[in-house]
């Protein structure tokens, strides 16, 4: 969602709308300590994880592998797109009409 966001931001900003600066800024705001806050209990699941506690050793990959490979492959993907310009965010923009001179 947030990455969602950012590129509604920048289009509006390429088309100088910026009358939305201030919604997206709020929308901002209110999802960015969310993704904190998982972040953060990820991170103290990481911590206090107890090797012996996780059972017997097994063929079979463990229920938290998946689930972080998941997480890790959906940042790096918002990463690895997140660096189109405005421009390029625009294009991919399904109303994209352009003015016709008359």
């Amino acid at each position: 969602m947030i990455k969602v966001v950012h590129q509604y931001c920048c289009m509006s900003r390429h088309r100088t709308i910026h009358f939305l600066d201030g919604f997206y800024e709020k929308i901002n705001q209110l999802l960015w300590p969310r993704l904190k806050m998982i972040v953060d209990a990820h991170q103290r699941s990481i911590k206090s994880a107890n090797a012996l506690k996780l059972g017997e050793v097994d063929s079979q990959a463990h229920y938290v592998s998946p689930r972080f490979a998941e997480f890790a492959g959906s940042v790096l993907l918002m990463l690895k797109h997140g660096n189109n310009s405005a421009s390029e965010a625009a294009a991919g923009w399904p109303l994209d009409i352009e003015p016709t001179e008359d």
